[in-house]
């Protein structure tokens, strides 16, 4: 996970966001459920190293100072707490909780979630990501460009393309000119890459026709829905 969501993707295993809530929002109930608590201590150990690295401390410095009393104790109660609540029935977690038990660990109130009153919940986290998640029957479907779905992956992805011969258009897949060929490519990449398991692309029939003559469509089963 942390190969996928980091930004400095030159080094193996590390975090670089922006945002404090940003390494939060990888706190999910799946990533306890593949790799345990381990994961979370992971990411909020990065998080704590964002500011400890602004001292001069390597980051094994600032481990090893929090394996050691107090800062250890609360540490891991934070880890068991995040961890609890994501596979619970509720699934919510207490951001203003989180922030302040960091800042306790930190030992100063540097960590910010740009919280607000009467946000303080995981709805609102994906709120200020700019999520548009939908869950049914246990299911969750998120809805999003494919640029807001970079370093994500998804068990299936579902391509919508614009209408025919407007600027999403999914024909400017096979536009070979130098304007338009590379920057389409490239965004049917990243969109393709995001699925584990299945994707699958939404177009119109009137250009899934002309498309398909192109062999763009190899490989993929067609269903027709009316």
């Amino acid at each position: 996970y942390s190969d996928i969501h980091a930004k400095n993707k030159k080094v193996k295993n590390s975090f670089r966001f922006d945002t404090d809530l940003e390494y939060i929002s990888l706190c999910t109930k799946n990533l306890v459920l593949k790799v345990g608590a381990n994961g979370i201590s992971k990411i909020l150990l990065h998080l704590l190293y964002k500011y400890r690295k602004v001292r001069g401390e390597s980051f094994f410095e600032m481990l090893n100072e929090i394996r050691k009393g107090e800062s250890g104790k609360k540490f891991h109660e934070l880890i068991h707490y995040i961890s609890g609540e994501l596979v619970s029935s509720s699934g919510r977690l207490d951001l203003k909780k989180i922030e302040r038990d960091l800042n306790g660990i930190l030992g100063e109130p540097s960590i910010s979630f740009g919280l607000v009153d009467g946000q303080s919940n995981v709805n609102f986290l994906q709120e200020k990501l700019g999520s548009n998640i939908f869950t049914e029957n246990g299911i969750s479907v998120g809805i999003g460009t494919i640029h807001s779905v970079k370093g994500q992956t998804h068990d299936a992805t579902l391509l919508f393309s614009g209408k025919y011969d407007r600027k999403q258009d999914f024909k400017h897949a096979i536009d070979n000119t130098e304007k338009l060929g590379p920057k389409y490519n490239k965004l049917i990449y990243v969109a393709a890459s995001r699925a584990k398991h299945m994707f699958s692309i939404a177009i119109e029939k009137s250009a899934y026709d002309l498309l398909a003559k192109e062999e763009l469509f190899t490989g993929f089963s067609k269903i027709m829905i009316t």
